[in-house]
């Protein structure tokens, strides 16, 4: 069985990847959003060559998943998903 690691690819802006960055990303691999000091990371939970991706964040407070279509030839931003957890 071939183990492959995690590829970290590093973002200022989630809904703003690169067609390259887009590409690079499997399913299990990380992508850490830099806001100020802060760093977010994001699970690709989701990915299907040529159809969409889902990235999702989770904290004590919130899910967030921001998805991508695959659409004429390119990855593009679809939407982001925000759901509160509250105790």
């Amino acid at each position: 069985m071939k183990v492959r690691i995690p590829r970290i690819l590093e973002a200022k802006d989630i809904t703003k990847l690169s067609q390259e960055q887009c590409k690079k990303l499997r399913s299990g691999d990380m992508v850490i959003k830099l806001t100020g000091n802060q760093q977010h990371r994001y699970g690709v939970s989701y990915k299907e060559d040529k159809v969409g991706m889902c990235l999702t964040y989770v904290d004590a407070s919130v899910v967030e998943t921001v998805s991508y279509d695959y659409t004429e030839g390119n990855w593009v931003y679809n939407s982001t998903d925000v759901t509160h957890i509250t105790e």
